[in-house]
């Protein structure tokens, strides 16, 4: 039999969870979440579909839906991308991926 005490505490995080994330998850499903090829936002060919919470199944935002052209940029946007990367020193890569570590460890809250 599972302690009452514990579910009770499960509903009471997930609902706290729910109303610190709502101001955040608003900003989402203002416009559907593009794509991001060669650094900028792209938003396909207008096909979105819904992403749903795990927790009550209820939509967080619509995000682009991928088609073949889209991945033909990105893999263009990739192979265009990628001397640069792989010409860089290891220590120039290093710092960047801490860099990228730390400003997700920074928005983590939100993320």
């Amino acid at each position: 039999m599972a302690n009452p005490d514990s579910s009770e505490a499960a509903t009471t995080a997930v609902l706290e969870n729910q109303r610190a994330l709502a101001p955040l998850i608003e900003r989402f499903r203002q416009s559907p979440i593009p794509h991001f090829i060669d650094g900028r936002p792209h938003a396909g060919a207008g096909s979105v579909f819904s992403n749903l919470c795990p927790v009550d199944n209820l939509e967080i935002c619509t995000v682009a839906a991928g088609t073949a052209t889209d991945i033909d940029l990105a893999c263009a946007a990739a192979s265009r991308a990628f001397p640069s990367w792989r010409d860089m020193a290891g220590d120039q890569r290093r710092a960047l991926l801490h860099k990228l570590a730390d400003a997700i460890e920074a928005r983590a809250g939100d993320i």
